[in-house]
């Protein structure tokens, strides 16, 4: 007997279907979904305030960044990590400028693996915006590429699978407030009290709550949440205590002196190779303040990391503590500017910058007339 044929003879037999009333089965199945859909939907956006938008992460970040892909001559693009994203305001930067600029910083993640690909792997010839967040931008890449890191890979592998996904993600997102990882179940579940804690030990996924409202074009605002409620502002500065005060052990002797080296010689190039094509790249230090600012100043001085940088590579730096107008904005969790802020302080970094740019003897069309 063929080993098919003793497979088959095996084969245990097939199930009846039961006689039930599947028109009513399905129709009762759907209102349950619908109602549990449509209460979890009540719960995040009328009971929680969860104000609809986008979700941020590598797929809306590839998105943009093959729209930059079509726009590489005479545009405008901006990495960097979560504050260049909250801190700038993209409808005022388009009014002041003429042009829109590409959003592509990422929260928790360095910029130098995306300033390395748009500077030595594309031909990108316009106006770079680099946000430096010192913790992130002057340390090794693996450690602390915590939230988006593959998103450059994502980018580059892209399927047309994963395109399509995303289109139809993107036009459901701005609809349903529980469409957010923040109000995921799994994520809900994560938060309780009951759920074990470790002692000591920091959890970098462990975010503290939804910080932001996205919209289609990255445009980030803070969430109006964070904005106003004290309980969920000290729920960021908690978690932003954590992470600064993680115990760390120090690299060995000289260790970390070339890794600086070694980044500011990496930038050069970089920098060199996007202005050999035409291009330029200004580096933007944007404020933070309370713990967050005494531990940069402590840990990452800048006579010792952003002025060699500066210099090294010639580009312009904008640090905010050299220009009182940019001083002036409120920072409700130390890190990232208050949405009623944002306007004002774009329209002055955007100012700024022209004239520094002029006064370099490098002004850019990209920041209009």
């Amino acid at each position: 007997m063929s080993t098919i044929a003793q497979t088959h003879e095996h084969r245990p037999p097939l199930r009846d279907v039961p006689a039930l009333p599947w028109r009513k089965v399905v129709i009762v199945g759907a209102a349950v979904l619908t109602v549990v859909i449509g209460g979890w939907e009540y719960y995040w956006a009328d009971v929680r305030e969860f104000t609809r938008g986008y979700r941020d992460g590598v797929e809306i970040w590839a998105y943009t960044r093959g729209l930059l892909e079509q726009d590489l001559d005479g545009s405008t693009a901006m990495v960097g990590s979560s504050r260049v994203l909250f801190d700038t305001d993209l409808e005022q930067w388009q009014r002041d400028t003429g042009s829109l600029p590409y959003q592509l910083a990422l929260m928790g993640t360095s910029p130098r693996p995306f300033l390395e690909e748009l500077a030595l792997d594309s031909e990108f010839s316009g106006l770079l915006i680099v946000g430096v967040t010192s913790v992130l931008f002057f340390t090794p890449l693996e450690p602390l590429t915590l939230f988006y890191g593959p998103a450059l890979e994502y980018y580059l592998e892209l399927t047309p699978a994963q395109r399509v996904g995303y289109r139809i993600s993107r036009f459901v997102e701005p609809w349903f407030a529980f469409y957010h990882w923040d109000s995921a179940l799994l994520a809900v579940l994560r938060r309780q009290a009951w759920m074990p804690v470790r002692q000591d030990f920091f959890d970098p996924l462990a975010f503290p709550r939804r910080l932001e409202v996205t919209r289609s074009t990255r445009q980030v605002d803070m969430w109006h949440v964070l904005d106003s409620d004290p309980a969920h502002q000290k729920l960021v500065q908690d978690y932003w205590s954590a992470f600064l005060n993680m115990p760390m052990e120090p690299p060995p002797p000289g260790v970390f002196e070339q890794l600086q080296e070694d980044i500011r010689q990496s930038v050069t190039e970089q920098v060199q190779a996007i202005r050999s094509r035409g291009g330029e790249v200004v580096f933007i230090r944007a404020p933070s303040s309370d713990q967050f600012l005494d531990f940069e100043r402590r840990a990452f001085p800048r006579e010792m990391f952003w002025d060699p940088l500066i210099e090294a590579t010639g580009a312009v730096g904008i640090h905010f503590e050299d220009y009182p107008e940019l001083q002036d904005v409120r920072l409700p969790e130390w890190s990232h500017i208050h949405s009623a802020d944002k306007t004002r302080f774009t329209a002055n970094l955007i100012r700024i910058i022209r004239e520094e740019l002029a006064a370099a003897g490098t002004p850019r069309p990209e920041m209009g007339p």
